[in-house]
């Protein structure tokens, strides 16, 4: 995310001063990456496919916006990974392989990476977008437009005792 904002508030998109923060965190991004899945990062928890989605986001971006072919193969293969942890017919969830559950979160994050690919040439499965846009259409609400989690009119997913003093229905995070 860090790196996101930084490429994003400079004038070239490519990090302005802080452009060689912006090349050590490419660099960093490729040096955590998997070389046979292209998972970036660790698998710890079961929310790994946030930050793999939020690093193939900045690769692509940082690849398109450079131009430099060094980026390429590493989002490519962080392309497929985010292809492969697609449920079939579907959207996302926190599964690689797939376990068949979606939700929306994980979903934008994964759809923003693939508009960011397309956006610098990486090839994107167009049964992508169509799974994002069918689990949209199903999670929202057509008489308040209001996108659920997991299902039409879910809350945001809270985690006990972490999250208690957020209350679900304050919120409108998948909205």
């Amino acid at each position: 995310l860090a790196l996101l904002a930084l490429m994003r508030a400079s004038p070239d998109g490519l990090g302005g001063a802080h452009s060689d923060v912006v090349r050590d965190g490419a660099r960093s991004l490729m040096e955590q990456q998997d070389p046979g899945n292209g998972l970036i990062g660790d698998r710890i928890g079961h929310t790994y496919l946030y930050g793999h989605a939020i690093a193939t986001l900045a690769l692509c971006e940082l690849y398109q916006r450079s131009g430099d072919e060094s980026l390429r193969e590493p989002a490519r293969r962080a392309v497929e990974l985010v292809l492969a942890a697609r449920n079939p017919y579907g959207a996302w969830r926190y599964d690689y392989p797939p376990s068949g559950d979606n939700d929306t979160s994980v979903t934008s994050w994964m759809t923003q990476a693939l508009v960011a690919a397309d956006a610098a040439g990486i090839e994107v499965d167009p049964a992508a977008y169509q799974g994002s846009l069918m689990w949209i259409d199903e999670v929202t609400d057509p008489a308040t437009g209001r996108v659920g989690y997991d299902s039409v009119g879910s809350p945001s997913s809270r985690i006990p005792r972490v999250n208690d003093d957020l209350p679900p229905e304050m919120g409108e995070a998948m909205t």
